[in-house]
């Protein structure tokens, strides 16, 4: 389309180049972002704040873009907001895409292109479907970037990047304070839970058989160190180092399983002290990077556009 503009303008000629729009008023950016910010506020007045705009100026906002678009995308009853509408849902991914293509774009020109290579190092138990896209998009935009990814727990990452063989790590912990020696940063924190296929009690295993990650990972760890504070016996019943494969062997019942929240599935069964089960502790996102070049506080900033959730 761009080419085709190109030589129309090129040829010097009157053709008038049609935008696309709706009709003959188009969704402005300040009308998109007032209404994703009144989804995500639940609210005019605190999408307002979000965005430095007055509450009636978001209002007017999304009373123009419901006439753009000829539907209704809030749901109001007697002054207040209970939500989008049907169609409001389904616009709101798609404005969610414009303004996130529309930041990435500005980025481009605003930010010089980074060149180079980075070695990034993440977690086996990382769901690194939720990374590829974030490292597409910064690829797409950096052609002479080079990102080579080594994936293996946690411990041994900590120790690749201490030993300077990686320039960025992600990686899993239960210690909540900063590490001083990897100049660390907590990006998020969820709650372990003990999983199985079914209702079972602490006190109903002489010896507690674990489904776990290899030696080294964090949600390992956290749990034999509770099991012998506790003096409970165990013993490790299946080890891998996929996600997916420790989930099904726990829906198999083949064991205990130690997972995050965002882990679970809907077929496990949380064990919490209510059958007796000692409570696990937190377990944090970390990420370090090395501060001897701005290449790789950029890359990883880019990173950290991405959800954490793993």
């Amino acid at each position: 389309m761009f080419a085709e503009i190109g030589n129309l303008l090129d040829q010097g000629g009157s053709t008038t180049v049609s935008l696309p729009g709706i009709g003959d008023r188009g969704v402005t950016l300040e009308q998109l972002r007032s209404f994703v910010a009144v989804i995500q506020c639940n609210g005019f007045h605190q999408a307002g704040s979000l965005i430095c705009r007055s509450q009636s100026a978001v209002t007017q906002n999304i009373k123009r873009l419901e006439d753009c678009l000829g539907c209704s995308l809030l749901v109001r009853k007697q002054g207040r907001l209970l939500g989008p509408t049907q169609e409001g849902r389904r616009f709101y991914a798609q404005a969610m895409g414009v303004l996130e293509q529309v930041e990435q774009a500005v980025l481009t020109l605003k930010r010089p292109t980074l060149k180079g290579r980075v070695r990034l190092g993440v977690p086996d138990d990382f769901v690194i479907e939720q990374l590829h896209p974030v490292i597409s998009r910064c690829l797409a935009s950096h052609p002479s970037l080079h990102i080579d990814i080594v994936s293996t727990v946690s411990s041994t990452l900590q120790n690749l990047y201490q030993q300077k063989k990686l320039d960025i790590v992600l990686y899993k912990t239960v210690n909540s304070r900063n590490d001083t020696e990897l100049d660390n940063e907590i990006l998020r924190s969820e709650p372990l839970y003990w999983v199985a296929n079914k209702v079972v009690a602490f006190d109903q295993f002489d010896e507690m058989p674990l489904v776990v990650f290899p030696d080294g990972c964090a949600y390992r760890k956290a749990a034999i160190d509770v099991l012998e504070h506790l003096g409970k016996r165990w013993r490790i019943a299946y080890t891998s180092a996929s996600y997916e494969n420790i989930r099904r062997a726990v829906s198999a019942g083949l064991g205990i399983g130690i997972l995050s929240r965002s882990a679970v599935n809907a077929e496990h069964v949380v064990l919490s002290d209510e059958y007796c089960f000692p409570e696990l502790p937190l377990v944090h996102l970390a990420m370090a990077v090395r501060g001897d070049r701005v290449l790789f506080r950029r890359v990883a900033d880019d990173l950290m556009r991405a959800p954490a959730d793993s």
